[in-house]
């Protein structure tokens, strides 16, 4: 079986001096409220990150626009060849219809000038 080791009364007598010196280093270190100034620096830390958010809010605002008007510029060039295409099939489309609508006016007015001459 094991048995406990009694104290010498050298290791006892530390202990009780060792209890004796936490005793009065808590008397000497009496609890104080809590004031303005024992939490100055978290106010200062609360202040910087504030303002660290801040410009970083600021930083994302500036890039998103910046990448909206990048995109649309790009976006914009992206379809260059698209837009020639479509301009010279639209004007081709113009002038068939030009084409069309001038032999149209001819009939109708070769029409009207034969109707003329059974009207006299």
């Amino acid at each position: 079986m094991l048995r406990k080791k009694k104290q010498t009364t050298s290791e006892a007598g530390v202990k009780k001096e060792n209890r004796r010196v936490a005793k009065v280093s808590e008397e000497n270190e009496k609890l104080q409220p809590i004031s303005i100034k024992m939490l100055q620096g978290t106010f200062y830390l609360l202040c910087i990150g504030n303002l660290f958010s801040g410009l970083i809010l600021l930083a994302e605002i500036l890039v998103n626009k910046h990448k909206k008007t990048y995109k649309y510029k790009k976006q914009k060039h992206r379809f260059v060849y698209l837009r020639k295409i479509k301009h010279c099939c639209v004007a081709k489309l113009e002038a068939v219809g030009d084409a069309v609508r001038g032999i149209y006016r001819r009939a109708m007015h070769e029409a009207f000038v034969a109707t003329l001459e059974y009207l006299e």
